[in-house]
């Protein structure tokens, strides 16, 4: 499943950013991948596209989500931080590996108090 992040008049539209999961029949998890141009990067692009495939991928069974982020890339770590999930981050040689499970969702007073 793919989505992506569109500026411009109809017909003329250029992609700014593309977020997406690819699903293993053999887990019960999806990786996860995103790239925003460099001049949108900061505006919330990716926080919105990563809240739709939370959506898009319980609508269609997934369990979750796994990612690897590089350690320097601050800014999509808090697109996850701010995901409200819960995040099991493990980093190795510069690189976070991260499981993101749907069922420890907290629940929604928990979440709003974070």
């Amino acid at each position: 499943m793919s989505v992506v992040a569109l500026i411009g008049e109809t017909d003329q539209e250029t992609i700014v950013a593309e977020a997406r999961f690819v699903k293993d029949d053999r887990s019960p998890y999806a990786d996860l991948a995103f790239a925003v141009d460099e001049k949108y990067q900061g505006r919330g692009i990716a926080t919105y596209l990563y809240e739709m495939l939370i959506r898009l991928a319980r609508e269609r069974g997934v369990k979750g989500f796994t990612a690897e982020v590089l350690q320097t890339n601050k800014e999509m770590m808090k697109v996850f931080e701010k995901g409200h999930l819960p995040l099991n981050a493990r980093l190795n040689n510069g690189l976070y590996q991260l499981t993101i499970n749907f069922d420890d969702q907290p629940s929604p007073e928990r979440s709003a108090k974070n």
